[in-house]
């Protein structure tokens, strides 16, 4: 089979998307998928994911399989079990490695299909391309939607992207109206640190001018967001105990201001609005995804210019350089 437009493929194809991680990269892909089922509705569409980033995908109408990989678990055994589960998985008619590094290449090997499509040398990483059989080219410095985006097209024809992909919820949340702070990092990405110092002033000023202003925390991160909270006399945000009741939290919402996060793609991803603190990395290729007019990013460095390499144990120094006043001036644009 010559896999070079949709209708090359044939009918209803069973099609493997491999997008392990992270939550934002897998936010990044979702309106090319759904675009692709969009025009291919005949489709089944299955998605492997890593076990902690598998949320996301558990709720989405277009997906009709979410198969785990097991890693925050991982045994020797455990791998072996998955791996032996992939390869007694019926043969897929196309294969999409958005992945492409060593974890991907892996689940490759035990997965069956002649048609195994992943990034060219250069943007796959860790000999990745080594175990595709077709080899998809992009520009490097190039968003991720939008690399996605081209990688389907160059395999299944033009496609129309949707600006947003939302799909209902069976929770909700009690955030009407609120304007959203996400103040907290992942350790593994502590240069995006904005500092409390600057989430509290910018908090304490939101609430003088009339915003009900309230902060994201997660049980991990409470004692640091409960301290936030208090200095700048604001409250927390409802609890959202899964990611569906996050996701309803951010819909229900008026406003997300955030680094880049899981919520802020999330969040834009929906079609809501976000403001994103921009410096660690780079918003050329990272920005939330969507509807421009939804989306303000605030970068202190020169967008024709990357940061500077990461160094993940730090604040960013570009992050120090957006002030608080930086902040409120992007807002009164809304």
């Amino acid at each position: 089979m010559d896999v070079s437009s949709l209708s090359a493929l044939p009918p209803n194809p069973r099609i493997l998307v491999i997008r392990l991680s992270a939550m934002g990269d897998l936010v990044f892909a979702l309106p090319a998928i759904k675009a692709l089922k969009n025009a291919r509705p005949d489709a089944t569409i299955d998605w492997l994911v890593e076990d902690k980033h598998s949320a996301l995908l558990t709720s989405c109408p277009f997906i009709n399989e979410v198969v785990i990989y097991p890693r925050s678990t991982l045994t020797t055994l455990s791998l072996f079990k998955h791996l032996k589960a992939l390869r007694n998985r019926s043969s897929y008619d196309v294969i999409f490695d958005l992945q492409s590094n060593s974890k991907s290449a892996m689940q490759l090997l035990a997965l069956k299909s002649k048609h195994k499509f992943g990034f060219a040398r250069g943007v796959a990483k860790e000999g990745a391309h080594l175990f595709h059989h077709h080899h998809v080219n992009v520009t490097p410095r190039m968003h991720r939607t939008a690399r996605d985006t081209e990688f389907v097209k160059s395999i299944v024809g033009d496609i129309a992207i949707p600006e947003q992909v939302k799909w209902p919820l069976d929770v909700t949340s009690n955030g009407s109206g609120l304007t959203l702070l996400h103040t907290t990092t992942t350790h593994y990405g502590r240069d995006k640190d904005w500092g409390a110092d600057n989430w509290a002033a910018l908090a304490s000023q939101l609430k003088e001018d009339g915003h009900h202003v309230a902060l994201l925390h997660t049980p991990a991160d409470l004692g640091y967001v409960q301290q936030i909270a208090n200095t700048a006399d604001v409250n927390l945000a409802p609890t959202t105990p899964s990611l569906e009741h996050l996701m309803a939290l951010l819909d229900e919402s008026k406003l997300l201001i955030s680094t880049d996060s899981g919520p802020a793609h999330i969040a834009a991803l929906r079609g809501n609005k976000v403001v994103c603190l921009f410096g660690a990395t780079d918003p050329v290729v990272y920005a939330p995804p969507g509807n421009r007019d939804n989306i303000k990013v605030i970068y202190a460095g020169d967008i024709n210019t990357p940061p500077p390499k990461r160094q993940r144990d730090r604040q960013s120094l570009l992050m120090k350089k957006i002030t608080v006043a930086d902040v409120l001036s992007c807002l009164s644009s809304y």
